[in-house]
């Protein structure tokens, strides 16, 4: 009998939590985003770490030319779309025309050619391993 109460008891608890997970509100426009991190994550200068929980907060606060989907495939953030001349040593990035800066300054060129050059390429160990001497030219 009282075997018999526990797995009632157990089968009509599974069931609740199971449908008490499913109904949530409807995603709002807005608000914050807390973000977990084991240790304190120091400086948020994406172009200057490899620590991963720099990587994990500044990814909720900077965009790259392409973004990742959850299948890991390349997505557009700052660049709407993007081509790749035929040899593969040619990558032209088309910017999209509403990409800002936090404060509402358009993103330009410009300002991709010099966070290459300037951060990217310079300061950060493993952008530079792995293009830099195979970079020759960003117009």
């Amino acid at each position: 009998m009282i075997r018999k109460a526990f797995f009632s008891f157990a089968a009509l608890l599974f069931t609740a939590i199971l449908f008490s997970a499913s109904y949530g509100a409807e995603p709002q426009y807005g608000g914050s985003v807390v973000v977990a991190v084991t240790g304190d994550p120091g400086g948020l200068n994406p172009a200057v770490t490899t620590q991963g929980g720099v990587h994990l907060v500044c990814g909720s606060i900077f965009s790259g030319l392409v973004a990742q989907d959850f299948d890991l495939n390349p997505v557009p953030d700052l660049a709407e779309r993007w081509e790749v001349s035929g040899d593969g040593k040619t990558y032209t990035f088309y910017l999209a025309p509403n990409a800002e800066f936090h404060d509402g300054v358009p993103v330009t060129s410009e300002d991709v050619k010099f966070t290459f050059e300037e951060l990217l390429l310079k300061y950060h160990s493993r952008t530079r391993a792995s293009i830099g001497d195979k970079l020759r030219q960003i117009l």
